[in-house]
């Protein structure tokens, strides 16, 4: 799977990668972050696993 980059002086966007797993755990369970998604709650290691599929599957397809 080839790694989409966009990249300005400021900010750097790419597809997501299985490695990026653990990273987004954290986010996905922080509670400064969570109050503003998924209703507050942390989200489940299923959760994380899933979304993460999601994101890559959709990056391969969308090319």
């Amino acid at each position: 799977m080839a790694v989409t980059v966009v990249q300005t002086e400021r900010l750097t966007l790419r597809t997501w990668t299985p490695d990026d797993i653990d990273a987004f755990a954290v986010l996905a369970r922080d509670p400064r972050v969570t109050r503003y998604i998924n209703g507050g709650r942390a989200a489940t290691d299923e959760q994380i696993g899933s979304f993460l599929e999601r994101q890559i599957v959709t990056a391969a397809r969308a090319g």
